[in-house]
């Protein structure tokens, strides 16, 4: 689990560097979002292993933060998008 959270860690370096949103499923991303958070649940009540329950918590966070920024970035890009179909079409 602690392998995941590095590719997590990653994809969310790369997100924060590009600041846009390009081929992704937001539904994939909700999913695993929650299923970690779940796993973060299971692992605290279930286990008794530290590093387990560490590396499940900060998969949750990656992810967390990753479907956060996602959002935030895909929004603006919409807006963005509004914003230049009016000047468009007052230019037409």
């Amino acid at each position: 689990m602690f392998a995941a959270s590095l590719f997590y860690a990653l994809n969310l370096i790369k997100l924060m560097k590009d600041k846009e949103v390009k081929g992704y499923s937001l539904g994939s991303i909700i999913f695993f979002t929650a299923w970690n958070c779940w796993n973060v649940i299971f692992f605290v009540l279930a286990t008794n292993l530290f590093w387990t329950q560490f590396s499940a918590g900060l998969v949750a966070i990656l992810n967390l933060v990753y479907l956060f920024l996602l959002i935030k970035y895909r929004r603006r890009d919409l807006s963005l998008e509004k914003i230049f179909q009016k000047k468009d079409s007052h230019l037409n």
